[in-house]
């Protein structure tokens, strides 16, 4: 190329970068970055400069602005070379201009005075720009109303009749009296300074006088459809439709009598030419983000989930094949599914707790609601045992329900506690029975975290608030802020996230005796996450898994807290991973982002034979690892006449070698040895505690619970047993024949 640069655009998605030339008709430059090797050369209408280039996210389309004289805007496909639509508006001058990283659709421009969105319409294989402005506010953060018509106040005095406009008044006329305002109704507006776009489809506009403009981009799209009649090279519009939001593609039926209509946000209609045109939904998208995920009870075949207005899906994991919907036309802030039935209890924001039949996964309905309070619900949580359904509010009360529905999902009690609840977890315990629960608490004065525990009962006061003194309640403060906290299975420790560094800590429980309310950390582990995140804990209560913003998950073994599985779910750019839930056997994870709208189902695969071992090795490997550390650190404070050289503190791979070889014969004979004694050892057990049994030992045990039910295994009786068995026995029948003849 000749002459200066211009305007200058990227993607770092696609890995390229467009400049243009700054001379008469200049061209558009696309080049491969780092490589620099060229992919494109556009040329367009522009005789002086292109003063702005953006690529959208996926890099496939360009836009570009050229000011004097033709005041033009342009899309391109810039690798077919071809520009898809223009628009020349003179006198539009241009500070930024930027897409919608969700839509492609949606192009901002903007500049000290105005800002609009323009949205790109198709038809068939042709591209229309249609811009929308954004009526800016004023200075004091008002809106001043544009009044049309011809009486445009739209007002009437009662007893003279209708206000006339102002532009009447001062008898003007033509264009004149539409645009005329007095001089003392202007008031000067803000004046944007730049804007970005969020993930969710929302402008953020920074203005020169301080202020900060949030615009609802889905607000400002069109979504109509257009039925045209063409004759030659005349079009008249026969109809419209308008679907709220933009059209992303559109097919005929073979006999053309209707089409099928697919949005941009997945839902898909069917419009039906007639004298009197229908428009039917054939499946609708709209239900927003998923609010919360769970496992249907009773295996990993089958999942679901709820976005925030009420659409609740249960879905097959192995495909993600949609299996049923139900639409509960309501804001939704929790669901949990009872581990030990097919009900689903969802709570939603305006205090309700709605309790959903799944025992027909293709028709699931609701068969109950209550309502607990007028706050929010929060958290909803069934016991391991799925005995009790706990429900935790935004005004700090936590509601104990039962979870039969043959009890109607009674209202056991509440109880209150001291700050914001975070997390509610619990433990249930197989030996006593006793459910254990641990509420995260955020103080409201000093951000500090604080954690109650109790243990949960039926018994209640007249007002129906759980007793204290019969439940156990222990609260302890942490000097420091939480995310996340979990509660062993053990209840002698407490696994927290930290919100302001990034550790993981592990808290020992005091005794009972003990005064010490004040939790410290006894170990601290980096968490290797990014932001803030929330921790989990298996059914069998040896996995403990952590997520955050940064979209990773990784699973911990809780008794050493070594990480043994790793892997990036959602991405960082949509906040990471919202939330996350095992499956009750543990061979399944469920995943979903916080604003990706996606659900992850991970499954295991690994084989676990020699997992063991390798867990021995590489505890031996870090000891021994620890301790050359150790001998380093310990050479280097010696005197430089003692010091060991650094190669005395490596493996010497030779002597290995012959040391192995030397061995090597030796332990298979060791290793037949041993295997031969264990094969006896079992032959004598077998012989011993099996063959030897006239009754075998049995037992009986659930699935989901540690209950187990046993027989009396018996041995084969020796002839020298039989013998004194049959003498007790005929002395038995002596006695008895003498008891009867002497009464």
């Amino acid at each position: 190329m000749d002459g200066k640069v211009g305007s200058v655009a990227t993607n770092i998605p696609f890995k390229v970068v467009a400049f243009s030339d700054q001379k008469f008709q200049p061209f558009i430059h696309i080049y491969n970055f780092p490589s620099l090797t060229k992919k494109a050369k556009l040329r367009g209408n522009a005789h002086l400069d292109y003063t702005l280039l953006e690529f959208n996210y996926s890099g496939i389309y360009l836009a570009s602005f050229s000011e004097i004289p033709e005041h033009e805007v342009t899309l391109w496909d810039w690798k077919k070379n071809v520009i898809l639509c223009r628009r020349s508006q003179p006198g539009l001058s241009v500070g930024q201009m930027t897409f919608n990283p969700k839509n492609w659709r949606q192009l901002c421009l903007s500049n000290t005075n105005y800002i609009s969105v323009w949205n790109i319409e198709r038809f068939n294989k042709d591209h229309y720009f249609k811009p929308k402005s954004v009526n800016l506010p004023t200075e004091d953060g008002t809106f001043i109303k544009e009044h049309v018509g011809l009486f445009s106040q739209g007002l009437k005095d009662p007893s003279y009749g209708p206000i006339l406009p102002f532009s009447a008044v001062a008898g003007l006329v033509g264009t004149e009296a539409e645009t005329f305002k007095p001089k003392d109704h202007f008031r000067p507006l803000l004046h944007p300074v730049v804007h970005c776009w969020n993930s969710t489809n929302e402008l953020y506009v920074c203005c020169e006088e301080g202020h900060i403009l949030l615009i609802n981009g889905e607000s400002l799209l069109d979504g109509i459809l257009y039925s045209i009649n063409i004759k030659e090279n005349k079009y008249t519009i026969k109809d419209h439709i308008n679907l709220q939001t933009s059209v992303k593609n559109i097919v005929f039926s073979p006999d053309y009598t209707q089409i099928l209509l697919q949005t941009e946000n997945g839902s898909v209609f069917s419009y039906i030419f007639d004298e009197k045109p229908k428009l039917e939904t054939i499946l609708d998208a709209s239900g927003g983000k998923i609010q919360a995920i769970d496992f249907v009870t009773f295996g990993n075949e089958y999942c679901m989930s709820i976005t925030v207005l009420g659409e609740f899906y249960i879905w097959m994991t192995e495909d993600g094949y949609l299996i049923s919907r139900l639409c509960l036309y309501t804001e939704v802030s929790g669901m949990a599914c009872c581990p030990s039935a097919f009900s689903v209890a969802v709570g939603t924001t305006a205090g309700y707790v709605l309790f959903l039949d799944i025992s027909n996964i293709k028709s699931p309905r609701v068969v109950h609601k209550i309502l607990l309070t007028r706050s929010s619900i929060q958290h909803v949580h069934f016991d391991q045992h799925g005995a009790f359904l706990i429900v935790g509010t935004s005004d700090k009360h936590i509601f104990l329900l039962s979870s039969k529905a043959s009890e109607a999902f009674k209202i056991i009690g509440f109880t209150v506690v001291s700050g914001t609840i975070l997390q509610i977890t619990t433990v249930y315990n197989w030996e006593t029975n006793m459910i254990q629960v641990m509420v995260l608490a955020e103080s409201s004065e000093n951000k500090k975290s604080k954690i109650e525990m109790f243990t949960l009962t039926d018994k209640v006061d007249e007002r129906g608030k759980l007793k204290n003194e019969l439940f156990a309640r222990t609260l302890y403060e942490i000097d420091h802020p939480l995310s996340s906290a979990v509660l062993d299975f053990s209840c002698e420790k407490i696994f927290g996230f930290c919100s302001h560094v990034p550790y993981i800590c592990i808290y020992g429980i005091p005794h009972k005796d003990s005064k010490n309310i004040v939790l410290k950390p006894e170990i601290k582990i980096p968490s290797k996450h990014y932001g803030t995140g929330m921790l989990y804990l298996s059914y069998h209560g040896q996995w403990l898994a952590s997520i955050a913003k940064d979209g990773i998950l990784t699973i911990r073994d809780s008794s050493n807290m070594e990480p043994f599985a790793r892997i990036q779910c959602h991405s960082f750019q949509g906040n990471g991973i919202q939330s996350m839930i095992f499956s009750l056997d543990g061979q399944s994870i469920l995943v979903n982002g916080q604003e990706d709208g996606a659900l992850v189902c991970l499954k295991w695969k690994e084989t676990k034979e020699f997992s063991q071992k390798k867990k021995i090795l590489k505890e031996g490997i870090k000891i021994l690892s620890r301790t050359i550390q150790y001998m380093m650190e310990e050479n280097e404070k010696v005197p430089e006449i003692s010091q060991l050289k650094q190669k005395e503190f490596s493996l010497d791979v030779e002597e290995m070698q012959k040391l192995f070889d030397e061995g090597e014969e030796e332990i298979k004979k060791e290793t037949q040895m041993e295997n031969l004694a264990k094969k006896y050892l079992c032959h004598l057990l077998k012989e011993e505690c099996w063959h030897s049994m006239n009754v075998k030992g049995r037992s009986l045990k659930s699935f989901h619970s540690l209950l187990e039910v046993k027989n009396f295994p018996m041995k084969t009786r020796s002839p020298e047993e039989l013998r004194e068995l049959e003498t007790v026995l005929q002395l038995r029948k002596t006695e008895n024949t003498g008891y009867k003849v002497w009464f």
